[in-house]
Parts: structure tokens; sequence; C-alpha cells
């Protein structure tokens, strides 16, 4: 084989595995969020005034991970823990985007949030 075969090969196995990545992130989220999704429709606090639909980015047993969106506002990442009553309690929230400006929090896709999650536990 010539370099210049070599090369493309090589390309289009990274790009294949790129793609293979975030598909299967995406599709993690989309199952998530069908089997569980309906347990967090209405369960975050103060942290965010309405939503347009939710995300499941991660569930376990008695923790999660949920991004909620305000197409209008906002994108934000809830963490949830359950307590002793079997229900679930935000323990944590960050905006990742917002229409009135920045925020320090920035995190596009929304699914990255999860590997990089994962990885700290590690």
């Amino acid at each position: 084989m010539n370099k210049k075969k070599l090369l493309l090969i090589l390309f289009l196995i990274v790009c294949v595995y790129l793609i293979a990545i975030q598909m299967v992130s995406i599709g993690k989220t989309e199952v998530l969020t069908v089997i569980y999704g309906k347990e967090f429709d209405g369960v975050h606090n103060d942290s965010i005034e309405k939503s347009d639909y939710l995300k499941v980015l991660d569930y376990s047993y008695d923790k999660a991970t949920v991004y909620y969106v305000d197409r209008n506002s906002s994108g934000t990442v809830c963490s949830y823990r359950k307590d002793q009553d079997d229900c679930w309690k935000e323990i944590k929230w960050k905006t990742v985007w917002s229409s009135s400006g920045s925020t320090s929090n920035m995190i596009w896709p929304y699914w990255w949030d999860t590997i990089f999650v994962s990885l700290k536990k590690q």
C-alpha cells in the first residue's frame, strides 16, 4: 500500500471512531431519558423556573444527573440523590449556557459533561 491509501484509511478509522463515541453517548442519554425521564419532570427546586424538555445524562439507584433546557433562557445540569424516603433531592446544579450571557461552566454538547464526570470518579 502506498502512503496516501494508508493515510486515508487511518483518517477514516479515526472519523468512524469519533462518530461512534458520539452516537453511543447520545444513544445512552436517549435511552435513560425514555426510561427514567418522568421521575424528574418537575422535581427541580428553585434552580429552574420552567423547562421545555429534559435529558437524563446518568442514572443509578441512588444518584442521577439531569439536563434541563428552557429554549428561551438556559440549559442547566442538576445532580440528584435519593433520600431516606426514596425521593429525589437536588444536591447541586450548574447553568451550562444562558441567553443572558456566557457562563463559566460552558459545556457543549451536553453529554460531554458525563464523560468528564465518569473520568473524575476513577
